[in-house]
This record gives C-alpha cells, structure tokens and sequence, in this order.
C-alpha cells in the first residue's frame, strides 16, 4: 500500500468524529425527549461516522498512492477479498467468544458485585426504542465501513509508517479500538474490551494480509450481524 499516512493524517478524522458527534448530540440533548431522544442519538453516532468516513476519504485521496480507490479495495480482488473476510470471521467469532468467556470468569473472581450493562443498540432493540432498520443501518453497514477506514487504513497504517513495525502497529490500533468500545455514562462495558481488542488484532491481521480494507468490512459487518441478529430472533 504505497502511501505517505502520518500521524496528523490520522487527527483529522478523529476530530471531525468527535467533535461532529458531540454538537450533534448537545442539540439532540436540548431538542428531544424519551424514545425520540434515544433514536436520535443513536443517529448522531451514525452521522459522526459518516462524517468520519468522509474525512477519512480525504486523507486517503491526498495521501495515499492510487487515492480512494487503492485505499479502500487494494488490488480489486474483491471476490478474494471478500472470502478472506467470511473466513476470518468465523475465527474472530470463536476467539472473541473465548475471550469475552474467560474474561467474565475473571470478573466474577475479582469482582462478584460487577454490574453488567447492555450495549446501546442492544439495549434499544430489546426495549423497542428505535426501527429495526435503523439499528441493522447503523450497526452492519455505517459503522463497520467507517470504523475499518479510520482503525485500519488510517491510524494503523500512519503508526506503521512511524513505528516501522507492522506487528506493533496492529496491537496499538487494537487497543485503541477495545478502549473505546468499554462504553461511558450510564452503561459502561469494560468487561468487553478484551474481547474486542482480540476482533481488532484479526481485523488488522485481515488487512496485512489483503492489502484492503473491504476484508476488515465483511468481518466487522458480519461480526455485528451475528449479534443483532441473535438478539432480534431471541428477543
């Protein structure tokens, strides 16, 4: 992936996603109550992360060689790649589940009084807080494209260019990524970051090996539809 991503190159998709999610959200906090609010708020993620694809786009058309293009599909193998992801996710699957599993073992050792929370959009889909296609939209297609182009082809490639270690840079783009899923406010999820850190560390193992971030996609996409899918069935 000959290409020229520096760190600044990765700052400015993080800004544009969090400062868009933040004025979006005060405004949602200010004008909406209730059920409508909690909609809303799940569409602010959505926006944030578009916002953030896009910003990634424009990092890539300015700093990487091919533009948007060699960024987002490699060589254009895209049935090969595609495979790659759904074999991937089978692994990833079964590790995460292994992780999350030993790691709810250790928390009852050492923290039997741990309260565990629900995620967002689980939670909305149980309680029957937004449209089902406002969920599976958010959660299989804007977030796993916008999250793939910020972790992998951005900050994991501009921390390959810096550290010279491609290994190095899979496991801190990993942690990054487990960190900020741990949740925040009234749901935090520490308990599922070691699990998702093990996602992200095949997630950029994937892109090593595929030179393209539509691997990473299916995986992630697929990874998340299990989930919502499992939860519309069950609930």
């Amino acid at each position: 992936r000959p290409n020229h991503v520096i760190p600044e190159g990765a700052l400015l998709p993080a800004l544009v996603w969090l400062l868009s999610g933040s004025a979006l959200g005060m405004v949602a906090e200010r004008v909406l109550e209730g059920d409508r609010h909690d909609v809303a708020m799940i569409w602010v993620g959505n926006a944030a992360q578009g916002l953030g694809f896009l910003a990634c786009l424009y990092v890539a058309s300015k700093m990487f060689g091919g533009g948007v293009r060699r960024f987002l599909i490699g060589d254009g193998r895209i049935g090969r790649q595609v495979t790659a992801g759904v074999i991937y996710c089978l692994a990833a699957l079964a590790i995460c589940q292994l992780v999350l599993l030993a790691t709810i073992e250790v928390v009852a050792v050492l923290a039997p009084h741990y309260e565990y929370y629900e995620h967002d959009v689980i939670d909305a889909l149980r309680g029957g807080k937004a449209p089902l296609v406002t969920l599976w939209i958010g959660t299989v297609v804007i977030a796993p494209i916008a999250e793939e182009c910020f972790f992998r082809g951005v900050m994991q490639t501009a921390l390959e260019n810096v550290i010279r270690s491609r290994w190095i840079s899979v496991l801190l783009t990993a942690a990054v990524f487990g960190a900020i899923h741990a949740g925040g406010g009234d749901a935090p999820q520490p308990h599922v970051v070691p699990a998702l850190t093990a996602l992200a560390v095949v997630l950029g193992v994937l892109y090593l090996r595929t030179g393209s971030l539509v691997a990473p996609i299916v995986l992630h996409s697929l990874f998340n539809a299990k989930t919502l899918l499992f939860e519309t069935l069950t609930r």
